[in-house]
Parts: C-alpha cells; structure tokens; sequence
C-alpha cells in the first residue's frame, strides 16, 4: 500500500513502542531506487528534488532509529544538470542521506569502468571520503572475478545497544541486460550472468560468507533488476524472469527492484517473498520493515511499504544549497542554466513507456540533429536525423522553455556522427527499428515509409520530405545523410554496429545531441503541435503514428 504522506508514518509510534515492550524491535530498510539525479524540483514533470527527498529520509529516521539506507542503481544516468555540474552533488547527498550502499546499475557504466571505479573518491564536506560500496555478485571480469569496483555482497551491522546488534545481508544483482543498455565500450570484457538464482547460491556458499551465515538475520537482494504490476500483482520484468521465480525465502529475506520505474509494494513467487520498488526520480522511499524478537534473536517478520515524498519548498539541507548555488553559478556554451530558449505553444508528449509510436519531441530533436550537419553539407543530399527512443526522457511542456529544462529533455550530451548511407540501408535500418520490441521503435524526422502490413513491418520505401515541403522517393542506390548519436552507433538500444560502418562515417566537427537541440530551439523560437506531421507509416494506404496492435502485443 502506498503511503500518501508522512504523517502515517509517524501514526505508527505507538505500535513502535509496543513492539519494544514485547522485546521486539523494527529496522527499516529503505531503499531509493533509479533517482536519476533528480536534484533539482520540476513541477511539470512531477519530480519533488532532493530537498524533499532528503526531509522525508530524516523523518523516517526519526521514526525508525535503528534503519539502513540503500541505492538501487541508476542513482546518476539521465539527468542534465548532473551532466552539467559534473556530478558535484553526489558525494554530499550520499554524506547527508547516510547511503553507504548501491546495487550497480546500466547507467553507472555511462562515463565507463574507470570513472565507476574512481566515482566519489572526492572529499565531502566535512572532509571526509565519500565510503559508498557498490555491490553486484553477477557481473564478472574477462578472468571471472567481480570486477575490482565492486563486491558481491555486504554484512551491514545494526546495533540495537551496546550489547545487541542485528546483522543483514546485502546481495547485488545487476540486469543482464545491461549490455544492450549501455554504450558497448563501457562494459568491455564484462560478463553479466542471467542465471541469478544460482548466483546467489554461489554466493552464499562462499566460505567467507559461511563464516558469517550463523551471525546473519535476514538476507536482501538489492537488484538493479525490475518488476511491474499486472493485474494489482507483481511480476518480474526481466530477461530471466524465470530465474528469479525460482528465488524463495528459504534463501532470501526480501528483494529490493528498480529499472523499470513502476510503483511496487506486495509479495512475488510463490512463497510470498516481500518486495518494493519505489517508482523512479525519488517520488517515493521504498521500505522493507525488518521486526525483531531481541530475546529470540531472530526476524519474526517483514513488511513491505512505500513512503511517498513529501513535496517541500523551503528545505535547508546541506546538498539543496549546493544544488542552488549550482543553479545560480553553471553555464552551459556560455549559456546561464536559466536562460530562456524558445517558446512551446502546446504540450507534447514523448511517454517512455508508449514506445511504439512517432513522437512530436522526437520528431524535433531528430530535426535538430540533422540541421546541426546541414549548415556544414558541401552536397545536397537528404540529410536525416535518427534516434534511439529512450535517449528523449521527457515531454515538451506549453510555457517558455529554459537551457536545464531542455537539457533534461535530452540530458546524455552524446556525440554526433554522420554516415553516408545508401536508401538501402536506410531501409534496413528503418526495418530493425521497427522490429526493437525491448527498447522501442526508432524515431526519426522528415521520412515517411511504407511496410508491407501491421504484422510485417518492414520497410519497403522510404520518402524524403525536404525542408522546401518537396516529398521525394530515396531509391536503393541513392544517396543521402544519417546523423545519430554515439551510443546507437557502438550498440546501445540494441542496435548493431555493423550499421554504421566506419569507411562510410562523415568525418566532420559537430556538437554534442544536447547542444544541437540547444542551437535548433533558440534558432526556431517557437514550436507548435503537428500531430498529422507524425503519421510517417504508410501500410495499404493508410498512415499512422502508431499501431496500437502492435504496442498492446509487444508490451
């Protein structure tokens, strides 16, 4: 059950005090799960920051005074003014939050294995460095070690007094997956094993680990590995789903998920293991409440919950005035974070979750991309901006829109390439990007094309519509231009490098994917919603931008 405020939270200290009185003790195990650097406070987009964040972590400590504070991953991917300010934030909210522990997930490879391995070696505040530890028993080196950034698990100590204390386990597991979520390069020589279930056994008999397993009270799996309601019920949203519905609570106390951003809080598999996740962004804390019998010497029950955060506007915690006076102080291309760019006349949306559509955001980066390389072009030729549809991760909101905003809207900052590509190829590639169940269909600006059938999507022809609103065939052997960022051309989302062959890149001086958005908005100034515009699938004569079919089926 989701919470709705904090004042439930505090409703429960009389039954605090209970359990103390019956020589019972609660341990809340709090988890904040894919908060992407949410630092800083976004109404449209419904993201509280991390003053709020913050004030709701104290006030549950101070309802829980015996409790472990966790990371479920992608504590840093996907987030501009993170991008922008270097990650200084980072090592002082880990300080004030008291996090000394996260699961590894995709987006900590973003900067590559040796930044994950130097991350947060910067001093803090107070002086003091920055301890977080980083935890995954599934992923292994080219010699099948855990790499050295990393450990499997860790024993975290809960001292209840000077004589008692509460030991609990921590196993990190990491999707396997991640490869095709990250740019290739950044997970050179990395194994990330699929088959969890027996990771954990594995992990557990270690020796070192059976050494510890008589003083060790309950065991947590803390997986950058994802869960999803259907039908009120959690089930796993994974490559090996099956893996993990062999998990069972003889081994394993309780699991904390994250990567697929849903709101969890219930029990899995058939033994009823408790799990939560706490949706995405820090919009909720995700809590397994650890009851202790002191006399027992032993856990005599766990319970699932998510604490909603409490929107705050006024917090005076240490890492808000660092995010402040960061607002204040950054430029971006002599750019102020608040400067204004452009104007929207209406709302656009671009849902990550609907991925199996065309959307108008899309549409407009993909836009931008291309004319970051036509204002160099030496030839004329139809010049095509491509995306991969998770890189966008957010909508167009009606109102003025400012640098961090847009930023936010396209936070990875990749390189652009351009490719020389035959109409052939585009319609390979066309065809692959409507073929990408897992990660979405591939977005793209000024292209209509036809495909045999809603069942068979792949590309037959393919039309260019020029700026001047001249709409052309590209034939097999005709010519033109693709600019798409880095990551989809070294296998990220899915996509091969064989499409992008290096004898056929473009080698020219173009700006990163935010800047060119960045230098596409101001030079525009106002942009409106088109939605005829993104009807760019032609099947037996009829367009559209989406087929509802398909997106029900793949989902």
């Amino acid at each position: 059950m989701i919470r709705k405020s904090l004042f439930s939270i505090l409703a429960t200290l009389p039954a605090l005090y209970s359990c103390q009185e019956n020589h019972e003790v609660e341990i809340a195990v709090c988890c904040i799960n894919d908060f992407h650097a949410s630092f800083v406070a976004d109404e449209d987009r419904n993201i509280y920051g991390v003053g709020s964040v913050i004030h709701t972590l104290d006030s549950i400590k101070s309802v829980y005074p015996h409790h472990v504070i966790l990371s479920g991953g992608d504590y840093f991917g996907g987030s501009y003014f993170y991008k922008v300010t270097n990650g200084a934030t980072m090592p002082i909210f880990f300080e004030e939050s008291g996090m000394k522990i996260s699961v590894i997930g995709n987006h900590e490879f973003d900067e590559g294995q040796q930044k994950l391995a130097q991350k947060w070696s910067t001093q803090t505040a107070d002086k003091q460095p920055c301890d977080l530890t980083y935890i995954s028993a599934n992923i292994r080196d080219s010699l099948g070690n855990i790499p050295h950034f990393a450990q499997a698990y860790c024993v975290n100590e809960v001292k209840l007094s000077e004589t008692k204390s509460v030991h609990l386990s921590f196993i990190g597991l990491t999707t396997a997956l991640t490869p095709q979520q990250t740019s290739l390069r950044h997970v050179k020589d990395l194994h990330f094993d699929a088959d969890y279930s027996n990771v954990i056994d594995s992990v557990q008999q270690l020796p070192e680990y059976q050494a510890l397993a008589p003083t060790i009270n309950g065991t947590f799996i803390v997986g950058h590995i994802g869960a999803m309601r259907k039908n009120g019920v959690p089930e796993w949203e994974d490559i090996s789903a099956h893996q993990l519905s062999q998990l069972n609570s003889s081994n394993v106390s309780g699991f904390f998920a994250a990567h697929t951003h849903d709101t969890l809080s219930g029990r899995i598999n058939n033994n009823q293991i408790p799990i939560v996740q706490g949706g995405s962004n820090g919009r909720y804390i995700g809590m397994l409440k650890v009851k202790y019998d002191t006399v027992k010497n032993k856990v005599t029950q766990i319970t699932p919950e998510l604490c909603s955060v409490r929107r705050i506007s006024n917090s005076t915690s240490q890492t808000q005035k660092l995010v402040d006076s960061l607002l204040a102080n950054t430029f971006v291309g002599g750019r102020p974070l608040n400067e204004e760019l452009c104007t929207i006349q209406s709302d656009m949306a671009h849902n990550r979750v609907q991925r199996f559509v065309f959307s108008e955001v899309a549409d407009i980066v993909c836009a931008s991309y291309a004319e970051a390389y036509a204002q160099q072009a030496t030839e004329l030729l139809p010049i095509i901006g491509v995306s991969h549809f998770w890189s966008i991760r957010s909508s167009l909101y009606k109102g003025t829109l400012g640098v961090l905003e847009a930023g936010e809207i396209l936070p990875f900052a990749n390189n652009l390439r351009a490719y020389n590509y035959s109409g052939k190829q585009l319609k390979e590639l066309l065809t692959f990007g409507l073929h990408n169940m897992k990660f979405g269909w591939l977005q793209t600006n000024a292209l209509a094309f036809e495909c045999d059938s809603k069942e068979n999507l792949n590309v037959s022809k393919v039309w260019y519509n020029a700026p001047n609103g001249v709409r052309t065939e590209i034939l097999d052997n005709d010519r033109c231009v693709i600019v798409v960022d880095d990551y989809m051309v070294t296998g990220g989302d899915g996509y091969l490098p064989e499409f992008f062959p290096a004898q056929q890149e473009i080698h020219t001086q173009l700006p990163t994917t935010t800047t060119a958005f960045f230098n596409y908005l101001k030079a525009k100034g106002s942009f409106a919603s088109h939605p005829e515009k993104m009807k760019k699938l032609i099947i037996n004569g009829n367009t559209y931008s989406e087929l509802e079919l398909l997106a029900n089926s793949a989902l």
